[in-house]
């Protein structure tokens, strides 16, 4: 997908960018566990499992129907 875009200048360069694609995704989770933790806590476990799972079916369809790697870096 990062080839595809046309980012990296060198094949070499392509792990950077998945890296930093990987990191994105794994801050953005540990920003958001206290707040669906404290969530879970008010309002259930059931619902915060059933948000939690519907907005990773969007969040994964929209990051496979990105077309350009801003998108897919801000997913």
């Amino acid at each position: 997908m990062v080839e595809h875009f046309g980012i990296a200048k060198k094949k070499a360069d392509i792990g950077f960018y998945l890296g930093l694609i990987t990191t994105a995704f794994l801050a953005s989770q540990s920003v958001m566990n206290p707040f669906w933790g404290w969530t879970s806590d008010r309002i259930g476990r059931k619902p915060v499992v059933l948000l939690g799972t519907l907005g990773t079916v969007i969040g994964f369809l929209m990051f496979g129907f990105s077309e350009t790697y801003t998108w897919v870096y801000l997913l």
